[in-house]
């Protein structure tokens, strides 16, 4: 009986530190908040010579909803090319773009009236990865990342009327996924006009290859621009969770 009173009187007299506790989730939540957008990309390939040349606006969220800067990297430029972040501040990541199609990087554009906007400068122009079938592929490599996960967001829609077969793979992720169009029309939806995956990133890299699928009939591949979402808390959050959960623990015997 003495044990059980003791404890009880325990439980009572060492009430968990709300004033701490709110702190500690106050500065977690913060430190996720500042991570999730710390190298976050918004990138437009961008065909400078077409009507459809520009980035859209910052108020643009496109399919993952993420506003901000876009980049707007010239489908002509195959040297690394910095990106800056939402807040069109500098970064230390780059965007390299290789090809082993003959005639990789074929840049098109097509005045597609169903877009208007933002929807059509996003998605109006684009790289072909190869206007004809064949094993070939461009590979976009992103370098100078933060570690942690992130979420890749590509765009793949033929411009002109029609059906696509845009295959996309993002090393470390779950699989391949396809691209089927037709163009919607100033909206966008899974597997029409982009694809989702999520990798974790450890070395810095992140790497998208986009081909033709072998198994589809349509007339190519297409890459209109990407979002990377980072979602990793940033450095220090880790610790503060563990922290959080120990004053809690404590208070609470």
């Amino acid at each position: 009986m003495s044990n059980q009173s003791h404890s009880i009187v325990s439980r009572t007299s060492n009430p968990p530190n709300r004033a701490l506790v709110g702190l500690l989730a106050g500065g977690i939540v913060a430190a996720i908040g500042a991570s999730a957008s710390a190298q976050s990309f918004n990138i437009d390939l961008d065909v400078v010579a077409s009507s459809m040349a520009g980035a859209p606006s910052s108020a643009f969220g496109a399919a993952a909803g993420q506003t901000g800067f876009w980049n707007a990297v010239d489908t002509y430029w195959t040297n690394p090319v910095a990106l800056n972040g939402l807040s069109n501040n500098a970064t230390s990541a780059t965007l390299l773009m290789t090809t082993n199609a003959p005639n990789g990087f074929a840049h098109w554009s097509y005045n597609n009236t169903s877009n208007t906007g933002d929807y059509a400068k996003l998605l109006n122009d684009c790289h072909i990865v190869n206007n004809n079938p064949g094993p070939w592929s461009n590979t976009y490599t992103f370098s100078g990342l933060q570690s942690g996960i992130y979420q890749v967001y590509t765009y793949g829609v033929r411009p002109l009327t029609g059906l696509s077969a845009t295959r996309v793979t993002v090393t470390g992720g779950s699989g391949p996924a396809t691209i089927m169009g037709p163009m919607p029309g100033n909206s966008f939806a899974l597997g029409i006009t982009h694809a989702i995956d999520t990798v974790t990133v450890s070395n810095g890299t992140l790497v998208v290859t986009v081909d033709r699928d072998p198994l589809l009939m349509p007339d190519g591949a297409y890459v209109n621009g990407f979002q990377l979402i980072h979602h990793v808390p940033a450095p220090g959050s880790a610790a503060l969770l563990a922290l959080a959960g120990v004053v809690i623990s404590r208070r609470r015997r």
